[in-house]
């Protein structure tokens, strides 16, 4: 098999176990809270990294501000900017939340105009409006349910991944300033990272981490610690192994599988087809990823 369709494989393994993972992330934060499952998937991919680390790799220090820089990226992406995730998860269910990956090309596009000066082309200004009329769908599929417009799960979930998005620019930064790190122990700190942000959080809000997991019966215990390894470990290693043979544009488009994935397994769980306004925020963000994306820089 050639470099391209391993990676394609990889990818695409990696999309799938992070959406799949994430429809069992949206049930417990809804049945629990998004704090206890946020906490829960980290711990397990903390035991994951730890046990992986000590059976393949030598432990190699970083640079000090490299370290500091994977803790915070640990604290600020995988702790606070998946809490956000979480609480849209179980506001408005994994493949709406997912959908809004999708605008990273539209939120590095602005933050190039404001703050690099860097001109928005006709097409990208009329991608713009594609993204916003996939928000209004999302919002107005709420709205047309319950009377009510649904603008706070929007919001978690653009919060997050801007929260995200920084974690990712520190990791690299802190990669620059230690190149021999590898990228097990890296994300290993991030995950520390994160564990360190709830112990402090759980001073002010108790997470009830065991007594949460001990209420749950064994196939609900066996689906929390699936999807936890599935969605953070597993989902991380083939996305891992993805990067180091593909192309980083063919990659990135793979992340607009994972809405499809989530989406087909909610409406199988709910025994329900997708609405015409899900499929028509679906559409409009395909729009508008590729004006944004296509269009001259």
């Amino acid at each position: 098999m050639s470099p391209h369709w391993q990676s394609i494989l990889f990818a695409s393994g990696a999309s799938f176990s992070f959406a799949t993972a994430s429809v069992v992330y949206a049930r417990f934060s809804q049945k629990i809270s998004p704090l206890w499952m946020n906490s829960t998937k980290a711990l397990v991919c903390w035991l994951a990294l730890a046990l992986t680390l000590l059976l393949t790799s030598t432990w190699i220090w970083p640079e000090q501000r490299s370290l500091y820089g994977l803790l915070g990226s640990g604290a600020l992406g995988l702790a606070l900017g998946d809490l956000f995730l979480l609480g849209a998860f179980a506001r408005i269910g994994a493949s709406r939340t997912l959908m809004v990956f999708g605008f990273q090309p539209l939120i590095m596009t602005i933050a190039g105009a404001l703050l690099f000066g860097q001109p928005l082309h006709g097409a990208q200004g009329l991608g713009i409006l594609f993204f916003m009329a996939c928000l209004f769908f999302l919002s107005f599929e709420r709205y047309r349910d319950e009377g009510r417009w649904e603008w706070q799960g929007l919001v978690f979930a653009l919060i997050g991944v801007l929260m995200d998005n920084a974690g990712i620019l520190l990791t690299r930064w802190s990669f620059d300033l230690s190149p021999a790190l590898e990228a097990t122990q890296a994300n290993f700190l991030r995950a520390t990272g994160a564990l360190m942000f709830f112990a402090l959080l759980s001073r002010l809000r108790p997470i009830g981490l065991i007594r949460h997991f001990r209420a749950l019966n064994a196939q609900e215990r066996g689906t929390v610690l699936f999807a936890s390894l599935a969605g953070t470990f597993l989902s991380l290693s083939l996305y891992l192994q993805a990067l180091k043979v593909g192309h980083l544009a063919s990659l990135s488009a793979i992340v607009l599988t994972g809405p499809f994935y989530s989406g087909a397994i909610e409406c199988w769980v709910r025994k329900k087809a997708p609405s015409r306004f899900l499929v028509a925020s679906f559409v409009c963000l395909l729009a508008g990823m590729s004006l944004v994306l296509f269009s001259p820089h």
